[in-house]
């Protein structure tokens, strides 16, 4: 621990400056954390469940469905039996068979196609006006069935004046679940897609139950921000209360704020997704890393008072009395829930190893960044002090 304390107030500045790259590290990589809805990808890959799912999606493609309802123009009816109209619609469609990630695609457009197949057309469905009207009167004598009906309400209404697609959807590359990521970047897709080929009078809305994770992703995001700074807000006001200083309070979330930045960073870099479970780490951090913040600046005031003038002694008693103490602590912790590394599934795998990064990086940060920051702010304010009376002195004289 003396040797701690004189490398410290050695190398202050570069402990400081790497505080300022890892800072600037996590505000250009944050915005890159990924919410997963994969919960198949949570399972070890040789599981049987991880292979039938592979097996399945290959050959109705995907599970997760999401649907485009097109509206004609102040309600027109039979807007979409128009042989042009649905000749966009048969080229949206196209348009939308050839991502890879979208693996089905049904629509009216579609039966006319395939009707049209049947009796041997090889042009285009939407060039030929008798098939269309002969689709319609087939949809609507069937729409009132109690078993199809819906499905065929759904798809096209009475009046032809909406026209829905439904498309399943997943993950072309690895054979799963669609992930956030991936949704949101067919939705960005499938936008150009309709804005390039369909009439710009034709409005359209995408809907579905899939499109639910997006909100709740966006809801996990939110809360998550929103229950950290609550936690801070309450930990800082605690600790000043405590302290009668708001600066101690304030250094008392120096740590906290160290092992949250590591442990996004670590997230955005090896790919670990937020989820119910990484969302629990920052909890766990801000509770127990606050602990040892707050043990080493009672001790370290109160060296303070003892030593107002030698702060290597301050930093030497200060680390050697709550130095190891904290270190056992954390390495006792951290020693347990490694034994979380070695589960088979991937979100306790996930919560063992950002828990402890994040709380070594917590009580790495209390042994050496907090002790920098006070040492270059005691300078700075005794800097400041002999400044003052330098000043008073003058104006005396």
């Amino acid at each position: 621990m003396v040797k701690l304390a004189g490398w410290v107030l050695r190398f202050k500045l570069p402990i400081l400056l790497f505080i300022g790259v890892l800072t600037v590290t996590f505000a250009l990589t944050v915005n890159r954390l990924e919410f997963t809805t994969d919960t198949i990808s949570y399972f070890p890959q040789a599981d049987q469940v991880v292979k039938d799912m592979h097996f399945l999606t290959d050959k109705i493609g995907g599970f997760d469905e999401i649907n485009l309802t097109l509206l004609a123009p102040q309600a027109q009816e039979n807007y979409f039996l128009q042989t042009d109209i649905l000749d966009q619609v048969s080229s949206f469609e196209e348009d939308l068979r050839s991502n890879p990630d979208i693996g089905f695609v049904s629509s009216f457009a579609t039966y006319l196609d395939y009707m049209n197949s049947l009796v041997g057309r090889k042009t285009n469905a939407a060039q030929s006006r008798a098939p269309i009207l002969l689709l319609a009167r087939m949809f609507k004598s069937l729409s009132g069935d109690e078993n199809t009906g819906r499905y065929l309400r759904i798809m096209a209404n009475e009046d032809f004046s909406r026209l829905t697609l439904s498309m399943r959807i997943f993950n072309s590359r690895t054979g799963k679940f669609i992930d956030e990521k991936g949704l949101r970047k067919i939705l960005e897709e499938l936008e150009q897609s309709a804005e390039t080929i369909l009439e710009a009078e034709i409005e359209w809305v995408v809907w579905g139950t899939t499109l639910r994770f997006l909100a709740i992703a966006d809801m996990v995001k939110k809360d998550l921000v929103t229950s950290i700074m609550f936690s801070l807000g309450v930990i800082f006001l605690i600790a000043s209360a405590a302290f009668r200083s708001l600066r101690y309070g304030l250094y008392t979330l120096v740590p906290l704020l160290i092992g949250l930045m590591v442990n996004f960073v670590l997230m955005v870099l090896f790919a670990i997704p937020l989820d119910a479970t990484t969302f629990m780490v920052s909890s766990v951090t801000i509770g127990v890393g606050v602990d040892d913040a707050i043990h080493f600046l009672f001790q370290y005031r109160r060296q303070r008072e003892k030593n107002p003038d030698n702060m290597l002694q301050v930093l030497t008693y200060t680390l050697g009395i709550t130095g190891r103490p904290i270190l056992h602590t954390t390495a006792a912790i951290v020693s347990g829930l490694l034994m979380l590394v070695t589960a088979s599934f991937k979100p306790i795998v996930y919560f063992g190893i950002l828990v402890v990064v994040a709380m070594s990086a917590t009580c790495m940060a209390t042994m050496f960044v907090l002790p920098a920051l006070l040492v270059v702010d005691a300078r700075r304010r005794k800097f400041r002090d002999k400044t003052r009376v330098s000043d008073s002195e003058k104006i005396t004289i």
